[in-house]
């Protein structure tokens, strides 16, 4: 295999034009007065490919110099940052969201005496003093709970903003060049993910609440209804034996209770 030459064809091709033209003409300056002509093309052809030579060296550093520029170009386009990172703000939305569910007589997860509030609300197997006034506030409790989670939903469903923001992200994507870029456009992605699953756990949390009033206010009617109609017939029975028979109770005997 025929080794391959460093030197490039032009300045091979330079060479040769300088060889030929160094024979051919002698030398360089025309002679003193009185001089004798010295023809040495040797020499005029070595001083020739000398400045050959070093113009090639001068080629040489300036391709490395062009080089080390495309280099540092490209990494300076690697870590360039993205000019407008889609972010977007759920905190506030999530304060809102707590704050509706929370307000007005209803029962809310986000109540820090939720526990108390819903026990005095539905005490269970407690016979009703006041039908009215115990029945009415229960009915009230649940509908205004009912009400408020309505409106917490009708406030998260509201996905017109992160349908732009989902847009500029897709936009974006076809857009970045670098490795920084991709990698804020990940993160970016990601926390968008992030928020949507505690925006998702949030509308959970709404549900659940909603399931235990409801079914909290249906329980506790079928207890305290059977508590009253029990305390009916004993307040029935304990009078009528302190009238007539002492053994007699007016309680039927295929209640459970």
């Amino acid at each position: 295999m025929k080794p391959r030459s460093i030197i490039p064809k032009s300045v091979a091709l330079g060479v040769g034009i300088a060889l030929t033209f160094g024979l051919a003409m002698g030398p360089l300056t025309p002679p003193a007065a009185g001089q004798a002509i010295v023809n040495d093309p040797p020499h005029t052809l070595q001083t020739i490919i000398h400045y050959i030579a070093r113009a090639y060296e001068i080629y040489q550093k300036a391709q490395q110099i062009r080089h080390q520029i495309e280099s540092i170009q490209r990494q300076v386009q690697a870590l360039k940052k993205l000019d407008n990172p889609n972010w977007r703000e759920v905190a506030s939305l999530l304060f809102v969201l707590d704050s509706l569910i929370g307000q007005g007589q209803a029962l809310a997860y986000s109540l820090a005496d939720i526990d108390a509030q819903f026990q005095s609300t539905f005490p269970g197997w407690v016979a009703r003093t006041d039908w009215k006034s115990e029945h009415r506030r229960q009915i009230e409790r649940t509908l205004e709970t009912m009400r408020r989670g309505l409106n917490s939903v009708n406030r998260a469903s509201r996905l017109i903003t992160d349908q732009y923001t989902l847009g500029d992200i897709k936009q974006t994507m076809t857009q970045i060049q670098g490795h920084q870029e991709a990698l804020e456009l990940l993160a970016t992605i990601g926390t968008f993910a992030a928020e949507e699953q505690i925006l998702t756990r949030q509308a959970l949390a709404v549900q659940t609440n909603l399931s235990s009033v409801y079914y909290g206010y249906r329980l506790n009617e079928e207890a305290q209804a059977a508590a009253t109609h029990l305390d009916m017939l004993e307040r029935t029975a304990t009078a009528a034996r302190a009238r007539h028979s002492p053994g007699f109770t007016f309680r039927p005997s295929s209640l459970p209770f």
